[in-house]
């Protein structure tokens, strides 16, 4: 048994008192190692603060140019889009008009370290493809350490460099999680935060309304519409059997009262 997180505290305590051995998620963790080695780099600083002025340009002449939003959260994960952003004006800067140019002057300035970001990006989204698509092995693992290797250590800047080590590092960590039986391991959260994104579009977003009746559709999710699920045909059956009545019944019995419904209750009663 192993467990898989977002590096949050609160699930690392978890994991850690019940004594269950944890992976870092892969995008997560590789957000983490490029905070530490450009957080404090005075051009990466410059270049984020000049796109982040840029996406003021909408309802301008230049909205055409303004790069797309990023997440205030997880801004590690997502800067990515900016740096993909940065590549296009590079590539399209000389058919620019003398306006444009000015305008986005700012990128062409920094033309080495978008270059150098893109080969880091090229370089993460290889790895994590990799992880993605086979799990955590032996194999994979190999693949990826030659990817880091090949893509930063050997070919990269001093930043580079230590980034590619930082990521080798997070393998290293991981493989002693993964025992000689195991064929892979699961180390991204993808699945995990497209199910509870599920689970979010669907609870009140009153506090009082309980999340308990939402909370119970994420494992049904995970089966429900599945080729060897035989939970479909089940459902099917009961709906000429069960009404809302029922269901209703079963819901108090089981389940009980949300703070919103007994403060409906309570204020319905002074009415």
């Amino acid at each position: 048994m192993y467990g898989l997180s977002d590096n949050g505290p609160n699930l690392n305590k978890g994991f850690e008192l019940a004594g269950i051995p944890r992976h870092r998620d892969i995008s997560h963790t590789f957000g983490s190692i490029l905070k530490s080695v450009y957080d404090d780099a005075t051009d990466f600083k410059e270049l984020v603060e000049q796109i982040g002025k840029a996406r003021k340009w909408a309802l301008t002449d230049y909205a055409v140019l303004m790069p797309p939003n990023m997440r205030s959260l997880a801004r590690y994960m997502n800067v990515y889009d900016w740096i993909e952003w940065a590549g296009n004006i590079l590539n399209v800067y000389g058919m620019l008009k003398k306006d444009e140019k000015l305008i986005v002057g700012f990128v062409p300035r920094h033309a080495s370290l978008v270059d150098e970001l893109l080969e880091v990006k090229d370089c993460m989204e290889s790895v994590m493809e990799t992880c993605k698509r086979r799990g955590l092995s032996t194999e994979t693992a190999d693949t990826c350490r030659e990817i880091i290797k090949r893509k930063l250590v050997v070919s990269g800047n001093q930043r580079m460099i230590e980034l590619g080590k930082k990521m080798l590092a997070y393998f290293d960590t991981e493989m002693k999680i993964l025992k000689p039986i195991d064929k892979s391991h699961v180390i991204s959260s993808d699945i995990i935060e497209s199910l509870f994104g599920y689970y979010k579009g669907r609870k009140s977003p009153d506090k009082q309304a309980g999340i308990t009746c939402s909370a119970l559709v994420i494992p049904l999710r995970t089966v429900i519409g599945t080729q060897d699920s035989q939970l479909d045909d089940k459902i099917m059956d009961n709906f000429p059997t069960e009404t809302v009545n029922t269901v209703a019944r079963w819901r108090k019995e089981t389940i009980g009262e949300s703070n919103l419904s007994l403060r409906l209750t309570t204020f319905r009663k002074t009415g």
